[in-house]
């Protein structure tokens, strides 16, 4: 399937290519997203796991964070419960931990919605505050021959003409199931549709260079859960249009029969007239029937004022000493890729201020 939207790319000139990835002996199953049955993922149960464990680290499962203790300014441990691993209900069991030093890692929707709940390092009132998000339209076409998904990785190919212009194409297969929620129809369309999924590929345009903006907030709502806003302004709506006739353009010219888009009144594009049609409409963001979102950021961002962020350069809170953050909630903005490398690379560089600063403890 990814061989053929970039053998379109390629027929229209377009800078594509194969994603670098950190996989040994891949043999691409395609369910990334929800476990690799061969470990060739190398997610953290098979890599950083048990090297902290050989090197004397406890790892708590089905563990809950409810509470950063805090003692005299200064963060001195962590109090929480365990979950049962079927139902996800509280077993009874709690844990309490005293340490020199707290890390906060829950990602920039858990991480302050943590410290909302108590009212933690929030000076600058800017936890919760500046979520920053990858956009991503959907496109999925419909082709003559078979493309045989979901084999293959879910995400392995780019076309990065337009990445200068916030548009990256990133994409590949996915299984059956998520393909059917990404579809516009309903019924017996839908039905008909599925039923030539091995016909169907789908690709992705992720929007960078954005200018809206989400914030996370503690409504205290049953289950201990976190609210989210996020408002989808006029110039990424642009982008967001721009990006799928892009891919339909694309796919056209892998020779898709039919494009199908989330967009009003675009929802299935057959022929070079739809396309134009969709290119020259204007689309509102209440247009658009359907958008992902990827790699949350922002929420306790970084900075050297500590009026305008949450932590300094070395991940710890302005507000509260030995208490550091150490997520993508603290990066102040989108960088316009996966921010992976550089959430590895920003705990690397922690953990080196924690040593220093545990080595220089009396």
């Amino acid at each position: 399937m990814v061989a053929t939207f970039l053998a379109g790319a390629e027929k229209l000139g377009l800078s594509c290519g194969w994603l670098p990835r950190n996989a040994k002996e891949c043999e691409g199953f395609g369910t990334c997203a929800f476990g690799c049955p061969s470990g060739a993922k190398q997610s953290v149960d098979v890599s950083f796991l048990p090297d902290a464990v050989k090197s004397g680290a406890d790892i708590y499962s089905c563990c809950r964070a409810d509470e950063i203790k805090v003692r005299d300014g200064r963060a001195v441990g962590v109090r929480g419960h365990f979950l049962d691993p079927r139902s996800g209900k509280p077993t009874g069991w709690r844990i309490e931990v005293e340490s020199k030093v707290v890390v906060l890692a829950a990602g920039a929707v858990y991480s302050p919605y943590l410290l909302l709940k108590q009212g933690l390092a929030n000076s600058s009132g800017q936890v919760g505050k500046n979520l920053h998000i990858h956009p991503c339209m959907q496109t999925i076409a419909l082709m003559d021959e078979p493309l045989d998904p979901p084999r293959g990785i879910p995400q392995s190919s780019y076309v990065d003409e337009f990445q200068s212009e916030g548009i990256m194409l990133e994409g590949g297969t996915v299984p059956p199931e998520v393909h059917a929620l990404c579809l516009p129809q309903t019924g017996a369309d839908h039905a008909s549709l599925m039923a030539r999924y091995p016909n169907m590929g789908i690709f992705g345009g992720m929007i960078s260079e954005s200018d809206s903006r989400g914030r996370v907030l503690n409504l205290r709502r049953p289950g201990n859960r976190p609210t989210l806003t996020y408002s989808l302004k006029s110039r990424d709506v642009e982008k967001a249009k721009a990006a799928t006739v892009l891919m339909a353009e694309i796919w056209f010219a892998a020779g898709a029969k039919r494009v199908f888009t989330p967009i009003a009144g675009h929802y299935e594009l057959r022929s070079e007239r739809d396309l134009r049609r969709l290119e020259r409409s204007t689309v509102r963001a209440s247009d658009i029937l359907a958008m992902s979102a990827y790699h949350p950021l922002g929420t306790c961002r970084m900075g050297g004022d500590p009026e305008w962020s949450v932590v300094k350069h070395t991940c710890e809170t302005w507000d509260i000493r030995d208490l550091y953050i150490c997520d993508g909630s603290v990066i102040p903005s989108s960088p316009g890729v996966n921010p992976q490398l550089t959430i590895m690379a920003l705990a690397i560089r922690c953990a080196g201020f924690i040593d220093e600063r545990l080595s220089a403890a009396p």
